[in-house]
């Protein structure tokens, strides 16, 4: 029996320093103003606090921006000048798309449905690939030709066939001037 009055004793001592410690946090509350989770330190003075914003401030506009640096791709490579067409936008969101379409079917459980949707996936990477790839060709082509217009004519070379101008003239033995009369025997008649 003496075990179990010394254990109600500490059990006593224990409840009343919990209500000693309670009745301070709450003297402690009504001096700062505000509960214990959300009560901030003490301001000596409206300049300090107005400083205290400030800072907060500035710190949640650094880690916003430090949040925007990390989430956005660098533009430092990305030619400037250059505008930006529809057709190049919406190539970067169908790319964005099928990339998304096969995170979404890797995912999926093995078994027909997830072959018979990869395969439909490939055909329209190979579709839009070959899309990709013929209007990079049309690209270089107006590229080259661009390039070519800009710069000074010089002229047909000597060896050209377009430096006299017109036909190159055929002789009567090559089959020139074939209705003349004058080169092939059956349009001549006998007299």
């Amino acid at each position: 029996m003496g075990m179990t009055s010394l254990a109600r004793k500490i059990a006593a001592a224990a409840r009343k320093a919990k209500k000693a410690a309670e009745a301070a946090e709450k003297a402690a509350q009504k001096s700062l103003g505000g509960k214990g989770v959300t009560r901030g330190k003490p301001k000596d003075t409206p300049e300090a606090a107005e400083a205290d914003r400030k800072g907060a401030a500035t710190r949640a506009k650094e880690r916003t921006r430090q949040e925007n640096v990390r989430n956005t791709q660098s533009t430092s490579s990305i030619n400037k000048n250059r505008n930006v067409s529809k057709a190049d936008i919406m190539a970067a969101n169908t790319a964005a798309m099928l990339s998304s379409m096969e995170k979404r079917i890797d995912g999926m459980d093995s078994g027909i449905r997830k072959k018979m949707m990869k395969d439909l996936l490939s055909a329209q990477k190979l579709k839009f690939k070959k899309e990709q790839s013929a209007e990079v060709d049309t690209m270089t082509r107006k590229q080259q030709q661009s390039a070519s217009d800009r710069k000074k004519f010089k002229g047909y070379t000597p060896k050209s066939p377009f430096s006299k101008g017109g036909m190159a003239k055929m002789s009567y033995n090559k089959g020139g001037y074939v209705n003349c009369g004058a080169s092939m025997p059956a349009t001549q008649g006998k007299k």
